[in-house]
Formats: C-alpha cells, structure tokens, sequence
C-alpha cells in the first residue's frame, strides 16, 4: 500500500474551520478573515474582539469582506495587545476588491507612529508610509479595479520589497527600527483621517513583525494568498483491489 499526501494548502478563502500553514506563522502578530473569524487568528495571540458599527461585512466576488466608510474608524484589530517592541524588520499582507480611488488611504495602518500598508497618492497604486525612511512611495503596481489583488510588502534594515498579483517591485531603502503599539494598529484606513478609507472590501489581512519575507515568498503568497491556511488534512490511499483483472486499484480517502 503507498499514501499519497494531498496538497496541504488552500486555493480560496476558507469557510469553515482552519489552521495556520506553519511556512506562516513565524512573526505573525494578527490575522483577521472574516469568513472565518473577526477576531485574531494568529497561534498563540490574544484575541482581539472586532469594533462594532465601524464596518461592515459583505459577500462578494473572491468571499466575504470587511467594508469601512468614510468618518468613521477602522477596525483595531490588536487593541487587546500589549506593545509589541521595536523593529524594522516587518511583513504586511493583504487581499482586496478595490471598487474605487481614495489618495493614500489606509490599507493596515499603524498610528502609534505612521507606517502602514496604503494606497499611493494616485488613490489606486500599492504603495507604504515609514516614518523616518518614506512618507508616501509609490510603487506603481495598483490592485485590480472591481477584481480580487492580493499584496504584500516587507520593510528589512536596507530595502523594501512589494508582490502584488505575481509582481514585484524592490527598491534599496534605509529604513529605521519603529516601536509598534497594539492599540495603534488599524485596518482600513488611517485612523486620523476620516478620508483615507479604503474604497472597497478587505478579504484578509495580516502583519508579521520581526520577520523580513523574501522577495519570493511576497510573491508566491501574492499569486495565492489562502495558501496561508491549511485544511483538515487528508490522505490518499492506493489499495489493491483484486477482482475482474489483475493490477486494478482502488482509490480510497480517508479524512
């Protein structure tokens, strides 16, 4: 008999229970989905409860999404947290379904300083804040208009590097070591601007600190990002089966 694993990752956003790929899990501070759960799925953290009245969830092309409206706040998704130290080595990632433009609006931003994952200028390209470094680069890589984009960047001590649906952008970048606040965390807009808002649905989203991910990791999460989860697992089974001809098999699975 031989066992055959199955693929152990996912190629949509999950809709029922899940588990976090271990390639994922080192750093991760906070990860929200809301088909799964609003609050924080990251092993080992504390959960966070979502904010009320502040957003809503809607289904969609590519699932379920957190929407966030103009004049009101985002979603602090690690308010329960305590601070979380001092790095510039930092990871975030997201899924989106952009429906519109909206100049440098707040992807997660965090506003115990200004750093964050944005949009640029434009109000559609993927770009980043970090203070002390860059107030607003924009990479020119934008998310897809009415369409699923997945994107990620990661800040290490001398570049920044950006995937977005397959693509990537690097640039050699000093970047100095930032104190992250776990009140100070925000997703969807930048907290103290009521019109930097993202202009459409958040399908997941997430942070790592303390771990810079290589360019090739950026963009293989960016060209399937559900394959942060993993599902119940299951194997195949080859057993012989002996019946009207020899070498016949039959396939069993068992979950």
């Amino acid at each position: 008999m031989s066992i055959i694993a199955l693929p152990n990752w996912l190629t949509a956003q999950p809709q029922n229970a899940v588990t976090i790929n271990t390639e994922f899990t080192k750093g991760l501070t906070w990860l929200t989905c809301p088909s799964v759960g609003h609050g924080n799925l990251a092993p080992g953290r504390i959960a966070s409860s979502s904010v009320p009245k502040t957003r809503a969830i809607t289904s969609g092309a590519g699932g379920l999404g957190y929407v966030y409206v103009n004049g009101s706040a985002g979603d602090n998704p690690t308010q329960s947290m305590a601070a979380f130290g001092a790095t510039n080595r930092v990871t975030y990632f997201s899924v989106v379904y952009r429906t519109g433009t909206a100049a440098n609006a707040g992807i997660i931003f965090d506003r115990g300083g200004l750093w964050g994952s944005t949009l640029g200028s434009d109000g559609a390209s993927f770009g980043y804040y970090w203070s002390g470094s860059d107030n607003a680069y924009v990479t020119g890589l934008a998310p897809k208009l009415n369409a699923v984009s997945a994107m990620a960047h990661a800040i290490s001590p001398a570049k920044v590097m950006f995937a977005l649906d397959g693509k990537t952008n690097v640039r050699t970048n000093a970047n100095a070591t930032q104190t992250f606040l776990g009140t100070g965390t925000w997703l969807g807009t930048d907290n103290l601007s009521t019109i930097r808002t993202f202009p459409g649905r958040i399908l997941m989203a997430g942070m790592v600190l303390g771990d810079s991910w290589s360019e090739g990791k950026l963009r293989s999460f960016s060209q399937n990002p559900w394959q942060i989860f993993s599902p119940p697992r299951q194997k195949k089974y080859w057993l012989p089966f002996v019946a009207a001809a020899p070498n016949t098999s039959r396939v069993m699975y068992i979950g």
